[in-house]
């Protein structure tokens, strides 16, 4: 897509079932390599955004890959989490209230 002949990227979030919520535009991305869950090397784009987990703002890298057929549509990275979340495997959707989030 392009917008006063510059290039845009634009994706859809899905919901749960894949079903497209929104769409996304953005005017800065970059294209990166990288490894996929089977080993395998795929270019991806990249974009920068903000997201916001247990009430902290955080501005992240995601790399865009389509998700349709998974269970969960965002996975967030070790570069995202480091130095400031733990992550307890034994627990899960903490982020929802009466859940335990603070």
């Amino acid at each position: 897509m392009y917008v006063d002949q510059q290039p845009r990227l634009s994706f859809w979030v899905t919901d749960s079932q894949g079903k497209p919520l929104r769409e996304h535009h953005y005017a800065e991305f970059s294209q990166r390599r990288v490894r996929n869950s089977f080993g395998g090397s795929e270019k991806r784009y990249v974009i920068t955004t903000s997201v916001v987990l247990l009430g902290r703002r955080i501005r992240a890298e995601f790399t865009l890959a389509n998700r349709r057929q998974l269970r969960t549509p965002i996975l967030l990275g070790r570069q995202l989490l480091r130095h400031r979340f733990v992550v307890d495997v034994s627990q899960q959707n903490l982020s929802r209230p009466g859940n335990g989030a603070q």
